[in-house]
């Protein structure tokens, strides 16, 4: 069994605004939490804490849910560009990007053994017109594993600080924008199909 036959597509895959409409909810549930006005448990729940402290916290609170959705967006992205490689090779399409994912799929059981890195580096070889967007992926992606693996180093240029839920989304759109007629995917039924 190859690469090509171990991997499955899951039945659920979370659209873009999807995950937009999750974010755009818990933020709305999160302001009516911290709102004097809105929340009528409020002087129970911040008892004791002064305006400051429920400030911070507010902030706190806002700051994991964009961490957490931006790690939706960012896993929503990889995705793409993993079931296109999938399709790709599956489906035996034409071109050096099919080409080019079968050499890295050599000697490796299944297509999340694949770094996203070098999947990256094969569609930008293919697309140097839009190498700034393949930059901003990178960076993005060092922002990702950064909180994925435990937020425990310093980034450089305070990179935390550059990126939040609405700059990862916009991101996403940039690409699904200027590559989603490239990117295969797959429907119900198995069929290749284009993103857009």
């Amino acid at each position: 069994m190859n690469a090509i036959d171990k991997f499955r597509i899951a039945p659920q895959f979370y659209s873009l605004q999807d995950i937009k409409l999750y974010y755009d909810n818990s933020l709305r549930s999160i302001e009516c939490a911290y709102s004097a006005s809105e929340n009528l448990n409020y002087t129970t729940r911040f008892l004791g804490k002064s305006e400051k402290e429920v400030r911070e916290e507010v902030l706190w609170v806002k700051k994991e849910l964009s961490h957490l959705c931006s790690m939706c967006v960012m896993a929503y992205l990889e995705s793409l560009f993993r079931i296109d490689s999938f399709v790709r090779v599956k489906h035996k399409c034409k071109g050096n990007i099919t080409a080019e994912i079968k050499k890295l799929l050599k000697g490796k059981s299944s297509i999340p053994l694949v770094r996203f890195e070098d999947i990256l580096d094969v569609w930008k070889a293919e697309n140097m017109d839009k190498a700034e967007l393949f930059r901003e992926i990178k960076s993005h992606f060092m922002f990702r594993h950064w909180i994925a693996h435990g937020r425990y180093w310093k980034l450089d240029d305070n990179i935390d600080t550059h990126f939040d839920f609405i700059d990862v989304f916009m991101l996403a759109q940039q690409v699904e924008s200027q590559l989603g007629t490239e990117i295969r995917t797959q429907d119900k039924i198995g069929q290749a199909k284009r993103l857009i």
